[in-house]
């Protein structure tokens, strides 16, 4: 129903419509202005990684949505203030810096000033191929590995293999590792560099090292000639350390290493005074590993000769086969009786009969 004026008139309402909205009392809200100032912008990790960056910011005044850009060209729309960037390929080829900036935004989509541009360097290739390891092998101590440095100049550590099991992680500073952990057996080690970004470089070729802490038998059969005027000389029986012989022998003179032979004897060559030496023989293998000590063998070396024998008689004429007599030396062991410079006979006493003697004139010594 139309208004009515003072006679009740009524007065038409379209016009007076159209008198508001020229003077703007009936105009709809105003527009939101757009943000005013900047975010500050973050990235994480804050170093080199292989992981996609994580980029956070601080919230604007007025904004409702943020929009981002990688190296200056806007990636997407967020109303988040932490976005990953999933739009970074899984892919050697996308290593590279990136730089990143946030913007802030109305609901209408009206852009504020830009953050801090942050950087990041994406980086997916992975260390060189690592060469093969170095160790002592067969062993009887704990596996210890060696190897030459990566040529990556961002190497930040390596990865110790047993088998395909990782053993260890260790400082790119440290080229070497030993398994303390290992049993008595045979294994396969590689090492792997690891980049900053965390790249993982592929293994070197493996190395097999037995570990072996089994010691071979004792030697048997230790025997030298005794009384000797030489260097005593020692021989012994071969030791089987499964089916290979053992490749050194170690022997001890009263108790004390005195040298090591690859053959089953051995010649003191360093004795140097008369006397009584006690022997003794260990096998080792070929990780190092010795056996318990042979049988003793006590050799004496004489090398002072005995007094001359004295009274040395027989019969001057005889039809038997002369018969020999002279006093005993205190110290000697036996005589050899010579028939004109001749060797005829050797006795431990002081009586020698020459049966094999021929008809003629002798003499005797």
């Amino acid at each position: 129903m139309a208004p009515r004026g003072r006679a009740g008139r009524t007065r038409p309402v379209a016009p007076l419509i159209a008198l508001l909205l020229v003077l703007g009392l009936l105009a709809g809200p105003a527009r939101a202005a757009a943000p005013t100032s900047a975010p500050t912008l973050a990235v994480s990790p804050t170093t080199v990684s292989s992981s996609r960056p994580t980029l956070s910011w601080s919230a604007v005044a007025g904004a409702t949505q943020y929009r981002v850009y990688r190296n200056g060209t806007a990636i997407g729309w967020t109303t988040s203030r932490a976005v990953i960037d999933g739009g970074l390929a899984r892919r050697s080829s996308a290593t590279g810096t990136y730089v990143y900036t946030v913007r802030g935004a109305d609901s209408a989509g009206a852009l504020g000033p830009a953050s801090n541009a942050v950087s990041y360097l994406y980086d997916l290739t992975p260390p060189a191929t690592m060469g093969q390891v170095r160790a002592t092998t067969p062993t009887n101590q704990s596996p210890a590995l060696t190897w030459t440095a990566s040529t990556a100049a961002d190497v930040a550590s390596y990865r110790v293999y047993r088998g395909t099991t990782t053993i260890a992680t260790v400082p790119a500073s440290q080229l070497a590792y030993t398994d303390r952990a290992a049993l008595a057996g045979t294994y396969s080690y590689s090492v792997a560099a690891i980049d900053v970004a965390g790249n993982v470089g592929s293994r070197g070729t493996s190395l097999s090292v037995v570990y072996d802490t089994t010691a071979p038998a004792r030697p048997t059969g230790l025997a030298g000639a005794t009384p000797t005027n030489g260097a005593p000389a020692l021989t012994w029986a071969r030791v089987l350390d499964g089916t290979v012989y053992v490749p050194r022998y170690a022997v001890l003179r009263g108790g004390v290493e005195i040298g090591t032979t690859t053959t089953a004897a051995y010649t003191d060559s360093a004795l140097a005074v008369d006397g009584y030496a006690v022997y003794t023989v260990l096998a080792i293998d070929a990780a190092g590993n010795r056996s318990a000590a042979s049988a003793s063998l006590t050799i004496r070396r004489d090398t002072t000769a005995p007094v001359t024998p004295t009274g040395l008689s027989t019969a001057a004429v005889t039809r038997t086969p002369p018969a020999l007599a002279w006093a005993v030396a205190g110290d000697a062991d036996g005589y050899r009786v010579y028939r004109s410079g001749a060797l005829v006979g050797t006795v431990t006493a002081g009586a020698f009969t020459d049966a094999s003697a021929p008809e003629g004139t002798w003499t005797y010594t």
